[in-house]
């Protein structure tokens, strides 16, 4: 009713919200309707997010099975150095009926991320794979409140997924991570830095750095 008194927001609410939290809308006093589902902070994380560790990929020859295509982006993954060298590297792939198309999952988020960054050199039986992030994919800013590592003027070689990751491509084969990092940090202070490599021939493919904010 118009100029009814409303009920006051909970101090616990009003303290949430200055603290930039999201808070589930809840029905007036009495109400019987649930409050709305609304995602959780760290959910939305992408480190967090079962999405940030998907690819979907497509244009995989029909007669590929979810196995085979499982196998390839497994070995493909574990010759890179960012492979922790324990367990597997890919947990599981889905293939739809036709259309070849598939979701990737992999077991951690900077696989999938490094896999996407290398897309251009993904081919699987001689064909050209695309890839792309799941539709319900989102990423946040990273949170230098609660990382000491962001709060920090050493650079680090973990390198999380945020609006703030930014990649480098086209790199020499034949470039050190050293001479790499001399080259970036020539533009400006480094939070975090690591270069991709191939384990076995120290070839380099991808860099992932994050400036100092």
């Amino acid at each position: 009713m118009p100029g009814a008194p409303r009920d006051p927001m909970p101090a616990a609410s009003l303290q949430a919200l200055a603290e930039g939290k999201v808070i589930a809308p809840v029905g007036p006093t009495g109400s019987t309707l649930a409050p709305l589902e609304v995602p959780k902070l760290w959910a939305l994380n992408a480190n967090n997010s079962r999405q940030g560790r998907r690819l979907v990929v497509s244009k995989l020859p029909p007669s590929s099975t979810a196995a085979e295509i499982q196998n390839y982006f497994e070995e493909y993954t574990k010759r890179l150095n960012i492979y922790k060298g324990n367990g597997e590297a890919v947990r599981d792939v889905k293939k739809a009926t036709s259309g070849g198309v598939a979701m990737v999952e992999f077991a951690a988020d900077v696989y999938a991320t490094t896999v996407l960054a290398l897309e251009d050199e993904i081919e699987y039986n001689g064909v050209q794979l695309e890839l792309r992030r799941p539709n319900e994919y989102i990423i946040t800013p990273p949170d230098k409140d609660k990382d000491p590592q962001l709060a920090s003027d050493a650079v680090t070689s973990d390198v999380p997924d945020s609006t703030e990751k930014l990649v480098i491509k086209g790199l020499p084969v034949y470039l050190s991570s050293e001479q790499g990092q001399e080259l970036v940090e020539a533009f400006g202070a480094l939070q975090g830095w690591i270069l991709i490599s191939e384990v076995d021939s120290s070839e380099s493919k991808v860099s992932f750095f994050q400036a100092h904010g």
